[in-house]
Order: C-alpha cells, then sequence, then structure tokens
C-alpha cells in the first residue's frame, strides 16, 4: 500500500468513492477472481421436466486479503474500511489481478486511443468496439467497462470471445456476461485498461487481524458489485 496523499483531507461525499482515494491503495495479499452471483433456480417435476426461474440482476463479488503493511497505513486505511462497512457508502473497484486485457498486461498498446461501443447486435449478449489500435487483441477473460443510462450506472464485463482489431480499429463481435442491461447506446466510451464497477462491502464480511507496533496483517473483506445511480 502505497501512504495515501492527504489523510487528513475530507473523503468524497458523494457518489462512489473514486480509485485514488481507496482501491488505487490496496495491495492484494490473495484472493479470488470476481464471479457472477446466481440469479435462478431450477426445479424438476415428478415428469423430469426442469423448470426454472431468474430474478434479480447478476451481479460481480468476490474476495480481498490485504498484504502485510506499517501499522501506520493500516490505521489510514482502517478508517476508510470502517467508513465504507456502515453500508451506505460505496467505492469504485477493478477486477483484482485483471486490471488489463490479457495480451496488452501494462495498457501500452492500448494507451492514446479511445475505445467506444460500435454495435450492439441483437440478442443483448454481445457488441463491437472502435477507436482501438489496429490489429489489437482482446481474448477471452478480459474485462471492459462502461456507463450507460442517465444517471449513469456503472458496467462491468468479460469477455467471453475475444478477437483482433482489424486495420480501421474495429472489433469483431464480441460476446459478454452478464448480458446487456437496458440502456447501453452506441458510442459510450469503453475503459480496457482499470475496468470499473461500483461496489460495496458485503456486510459482515470484514476482518482486521492481528498487529504489533510496526506492521500488521492485512485485512480481509468480499466485495459485490453494486448497480447504483452515479452521482448517489
Amino acid at each position: 500500500m502505497r501512504r495515501p496523499v492527504s489523510p487528513a483531507l475530507p473523503l468524497t461525499t458523494s457518489a462512489p468513492l473514486p480509485l485514488s482515494e481507496f482501491w488505487s491503495d490496496l495491495r492484494f495479499a490473495g484472493g479470488e477472481p470476481p464471479e457472477l452471483s446466481e440469479t435462478s433456480a431450477q426445479n424438476q417435476t415428478a415428469g423430469g421436466e426442469v423448470i426454472g426461474a431468474s430474478w434479480g440482476a447478476r451481479l460481480w463479488r468476490f474476495p480481498v486479503a490485504l498484504a502485510a503493511m506499517a501499522a501506520d497505513d493500516l490505521d489510514v486505511l482502517a478508517g476508510r474500511l470502517s467508513l465504507l462497512a456502515d453500508g451506505g457508502r460505496t467505492f469504485l473497484a477493478v477486477p483484482p489481478y485483471r486490471a488489463a486485457p490479457i495480451a496488452d498486461p501494462d495498457g501500452r498498446f492500448i494507451a492514446g486511443s479511445s475505445p467506444q461501443i460500435a454495435t450492439l447486435p441483437s440478442g443483448g449478449t454481445s457488441l463491437t468496439l472502435s477507436g482501438l489500435p489496429a490489429g489489437y487483441q482482446l481474448t477471452a477473460g478480459d474485462f471492459l467497462s462502461f456507463e450507460r443510462s442517465v444517471p449513469a450506472r456503472y458496467e462491468l464485463h468479460r469477455l467471453v470471445t475475444g478477437g483482433t482489431a482489424n486495420t480501421a480499429g474495429f472489433s469483431p463481435v464480441l460476446q459478454v456476461v452478464p448480458a446487456l442491461r437496458p440502456g447501453v447506446t452506441v458510442g459510450a466510451a469503453v475503459k480496457l485498461v482499470n475496468p470499473v464497477m461500483r461496489g460495496r462491502i458485503v456486510p459482515g464480511s470484514l476482518r482486521m487481524a492481528a498487529r504489533d507496533l510496526a506492521i500488521g496483517a492485512g485485512p480481509s473483506f468480499e466485495v459485490i458489485q453494486t448497480l447504483q445511480k452515479a452521482e448517489s
């Protein structure tokens, strides 16, 4: 963890905490990749027919374990975690260990480009991108994010299929999960490096480990996506 630049200044009071005020300070010791919550159930009739039911939105969720850190840094972070664990506060988060495309892990090749949604094929599970560097490689497992609706909501998606941009910077059709929600529009700016979602700490998941005067083990907690409007 790097020491926050201005730990004495008030944090952002509206909307989610920006990356610079929370997530960018975190150093991960372990965890699991983000997975989508299950929002369906299945029952089987006496005749063997499977009947499915679906409810709610599929949301990204993952546990976080932070690395040991200096006691002073831990005190700064502990205050922010206590604030966020209160339930009403949210923050912007990036998928741990997948902050950039697999084929461009430091974001070097996409730097200076402005990708956006080019088309939305029918079906609601795929899109194409424009504004990519010629020959840019996208791989199944990459994440991307964009904002939808007004007021904006932060949407995070994972590629199920990849592909290579043509010489004009257009991608092939890319299948994504979860399905695209109403309000997604052609022309929306897309983030491939540091793709963000709006998250909150799952109630009851925050654990502060033992510490001594100089160093402390990192806290752990679980994060779940929220689709609240951006300004609330």
